[in-house]
C-alpha cells in the first residue's frame, strides 16, 4: 500500500517543476519540514522511548548530540577526513533503507544519488562543495570519477536485468531519468532523500505516525534545526542550511540506526537493556 505514496508525490514533483524552479523549491522545503527531517528528529522519540527516566534521556541525548558536534568539528577543521567518511555513511545507510523496504527496493537509486549524480552535475557540485568546506574532496571525485562510473555502470546493468518484470522499479527509474535532466543536484538529492529515503524510514517505524503530537513536534524541532545550522555556519541560503543539519544529525542517526544490530551500540544510548525499543 505504502509504495503508491512514492507516485502522486513524484506526479506533484513533476507538476511544480513545470510552474517554476522557485516553487519546487518552496514544495520541497514543505516536504523536508513534514517529512525529511522529522524522520531523523525521530530519533529522539525512540531515545525516550528507550530510557524510562529524564536523566536517562538527558545523558542519550547528550551523547547523541555529543557525536554530531564531534563530526562537526571534525568537518569544519579537517574536511579531508570529513567528507569520504559522510559519504560512505550515506551510502550504507541509503542501502540499508532500501534493502529492508519490500514496497520500491532501489539500491540503484541509493549509489547513484549519492556518488554519481553529482559526477553527472560537476560543476555544481564543486559550487556547492566550495560553500561548505568540501571543494577539494569535489575536485578529487570528478578528477577520478571514471573509477565510479564503471562499477556503477555494471552494477546498474545487473539490477536493471533483475528487475525487467518489475513494472514500478522501472517507473521509478524512468522518474529521476526525468528529474536528471528538469532539476538541478539539490533538487534531485532532496527528492530522493524526501520521497524514498525518508518516507521509507518513517514507514519501518510506524508506530510514531499515528501520533499527531509526535509528529508535530518533530516538524516544529526540523524548522529549529534548520536555523540552527544555518546560523553555525552563517549559511548563505535555505538550501545550504539544509545540507548543513543533515550532515550534522547523519553521523548519531547512522550510529543509533546500528544500535539495532550491536548491542554495545544500544548500550549507548540506552541506559537499561530491557528499555531498549529494539529489544
Amino acid at each position: 500500500m505504502t509504495k503508491y505514496i512514492y507516485y502522486p508525490l513524484f506526479a506533484l514533483i513533476i507538476i511544480f517543476n513545470t510552474l517554476g524552479p522557485k516553487i519546487l523549491f518552496g514544495f520541497l522545503i514543505l516536504l523536508m519540514i513534514t517529512i525529511g527531517l522529522p524522520h531523523g528528529a525521530m530519533d529522539l522519540f525512540k531515545l525516550w522511548q528507550g530510557n524510562k527516566s529524564i536523566l536517562n534521556f538527558s545523558v542519550s541525548s547528550l551523547i547523541y548530540l555529543s557525536i554530531s558536534f564531534i563530526m562537526y568539528s571534525i568537518w569544519h577543521f579537517v574536511p579531508t577526513i570529513f567528507w569520504p567518511v559522510f559519504f560512505l555513511v550515506a551510502t550504507i545507510h541509503f542501502l540499508a533503507i532500501e534493502n529492508n523496504n519490500k514496497s520500491i527496493n532501489s539500491p540503484v537509486l541509493a549509489i547513484y544519488i549519492v556518488n554519481i549524480l553529482p559526477l553527472l552535475k560537476p560543476h555544481e557540485f564543486i559550487k556547492y562543495m566550495g560553500q561548505i568546506n568540501g571543494e577539494a574532496f569535489a575536485s578529487f571525485m570528478i578528477h577520478y570519477r571514471f573509477i565510479f562510473f564503471i562499477p556503477f555502470s555494471g552494477y546498474f546493468l545487473w539490477r536493471l536485468y533483475q528487475n525487467k518484470k518489475d513494472y514500478l522499479q522501472l517507473i521509478t527509474y524512468a522518474v529521476f531519468i526525468i528529474f536528471y535532466f528538469q532539476c538541478g543536484l539539490i533538487e534531485n538529492f532532496l527528492i530522493y532523500f524526501l520521497v524514498l529515503h525518508s518516507l521509507k524510514h518513517i514507514f519501518m517505524e510506524n508506530n510514531y505516525i499515528n501520533d499527531s503530537k509526535v509528529m508535530i513536534s518533530m516538524s516544529v524541532l526540523s524548522i529549529l534545526i534548520i536555523i540552527s545550522a544555518g546560523q553555525l555556519w552563517n549559511a548563505t541560503s535555505i538550501d545550504l542550511s539544509i545540507i548543513m543539519s543533515l550532515a550534522m544529525l547523519t553521523f548519531p542517526h547512522f550510529i543509533l540506526d546500528l544500535s539495532s544490530k550491536y548491542r554495545f551500540l544500544a548500550r549507548l544510548f540506552f541506559r537499561q537493556k530491557q528499555s531498549s525499543p529494539y529489544s
